[in-house]
């Protein structure tokens, strides 16, 4: 409930508040590694996002393969989290189990996924782009794992 006249949210006191453990990213604030680490965080948002644009814009088969790819991992993720059952670091980041790290497996298998393909379509011998991609990729992913 909303008191408009003071400004102030007021809650009822038998309700609690909950986050969206999609967003749920926790840092401190006064370090810029740390905010830098939660940004990153958020990357496999961003990868989705570009994974259905490039889905919907091309007719390839390949990032629809990739995608399907991806949320077949996510299905993989949330039987292991099921079989494995172990506590997420502190009570304050949501609900559910915390390990395996969804992002940390969804950025593993985005970092295979894209080696995989960077060097199966061929390029011409002495191309510097596949190794840039690699290099690229597999960099971001290290980060996005060490940050969970």
């Amino acid at each position: 409930m909303l008191d408009i006249m003071s400004g102030k949210d007021k809650i009822p006191p038998h309700h609690t508040l909950t986050s969206l453990s999609l967003t749920h990213v926790q840092y401190a604030g006064t370090d810029i590694y740390s905010k830098i680490f939660a940004h990153l965080t958020l990357s496999p948002l961003a990868i989705t996002c570009g994974y259905i644009a490039v889905v919907l814009t091309t007719r390839d088969l390949t990032p629809l393969l990739m995608l399907v790819g991806q949320l077949l991992n996510e299905c993989t993720n949330a039987v292991l989290k099921r079989l494995v059952k172990q506590a997420r670091p502190t009570e304050y980041l949501g609900d559910g189990y915390g390990m395996p790290s969804s992002h940390s497996q969804f950025m593993a298998y985005f970092a295979t996924y894209m080696v995989i393909l960077m060097y199966r379509m061929g390029a011409s011998p002495g191309a510097v782009g596949p190794h840039v991609v690699t290099f690229f990729v597999l960099t971001w992913s290290t980060l996005v794992i060490y940050s969970r």
